[in-house]
């Protein structure tokens, strides 16, 4: 499977790179935008035409940190403008959260529940009428790592897939988001844990490692189902 040639994807921070959905587009245009800050204003404004598909990545700060992060204002409307113009989306943890409060929903910062990190079952709403859905009903283990979730959805979005803890899958129109992290490679992982090292991170990797082959797979139909192939 090779993704559109045309695919933009966002990236946040170099310690959350497009891992496994890079390698489905070997020709996509990564944006870094902690070297490039200003990189989005011109779309985010409606003076650039929006690219045939979207990838928003996770990374370390919240969905309202304009402070530390300000182009994530820009992000956000260049989300809007994906809802509204119908352009495939895929966002990625903070990328779900910024799709919601770009569509007027809202996030909780250090959710009450707690944060969930490793390897996560999500259920899917059967009664969901909702392609993604179908393509995806059986994967019910992904890798997560957030504190922050998703408490409101934009008006019109759907719930697609829960954890028992928070909304894991959701759709808004054009725009997927997940909580997880699909993208994840070994490599990537591996980086996460020893820059900050949990108590239980041999356990997270290897836990990890015996899903890899899975997990890959499961990128690859969310991909295709998103953002679709050519």
């Amino acid at each position: 499977m090779t993704l559109s040639a045309d695919l933009l994807i966002i990236q946040h921070s170099e310690g959350c790179p497009p891992g496994h959905i890079l390698s489905y587009a070997p020709n996509a245009t990564t944006v870094r935008m902690w070297e490039t800050p200003t990189a989005l204003q011109a779309m985010a404004a409606g003076q650039a035409a929006l690219p045939s598909a979207i990838v928003v990545l996770g990374g370390t700060e919240n969905a309202y940190a304009d402070s530390a992060w300000p182009w994530l204002a820009d992000v956000r409307a260049v989300l809007r403008r994906c809802h509204e113009e119908s352009v495939p989306t895929l966002a990625v943890c903070l990328g779900m959260q910024l799709a919601v409060v770009a569509g007027g929903g809202s996030v909780a910062v250090g959710a009450a529940e707690g944060p969930e990190t490793g390897m996560t079952r999500i259920l899917w709403e059967e009664t969901a009428a909702d392609p993604l859905v179908r393509v995806l009903a059986a994967d019910e283990w992904v890798y997560a790592d957030h504190s922050d979730a998703v408490s409101e959805l934009p008006a019109g979005a759907s719930v697609l897939a829960r954890s028992d803890k928070y909304v894991h899958v959701m759709r808004w129109g054009s725009v997927v988001g997940v909580q997880y992290h699909p993208e994840l490679t070994a490599d990537i992982l591996r980086t996460w844990l020893e820059n900050n090292p949990p108590s239980n991170a041999d356990q997270l990797l290897a836990d990890y490692q015996d899903a890899a082959d899975d997990l890959a797979q499961h990128c690859q139909r969310l991909c295709e189902a998103v953002l679709g192939a050519r």
